[in-house]
C-alpha cells in the first residue's frame, strides 16, 4: 500500500512551540535580541523564543506486508 499526503499546503507560517526563561543576574548585556529586562534595578530579565514550523512538506509512504 502507498500512501502520500501534504502538510501545510498553503505555506502558512506559523508557530505551535515557545519558551521563556526568566533568570537574575547583577548585569546582563541586553544587546541579545532575545532578552528583555523585567526589572533592571533588581537585575531581572528574560528570554522568549518561538520556534517556526517547517512549510509546506510532503510524505510519502510505503506499507509491505510479508
Amino acid at each position: 500500500m502507498i500512501s502520500s499526503w501534504v502538510r501545510n499546503l498553503l505555506n502558512q507560517n506559523y508557530i505551535s512551540n515557545a519558551w521563556i526563561y526568566r533568570f537574575q543576574a547583577g548585569s546582563y548585556a541586553t544587546s541579545d535580541p532575545y532578552v528583555n529586562t523585567e526589572d533592571s534595578n533588581n537585575g531581572r530579565y528574560n528570554m522568549i523564543g518561538a520556534y517556526n514550523q517547517a512549510g509546506i512538506n510532503f510524505f510519502l509512504g510505503l506499507k509491505l506486508r510479508f
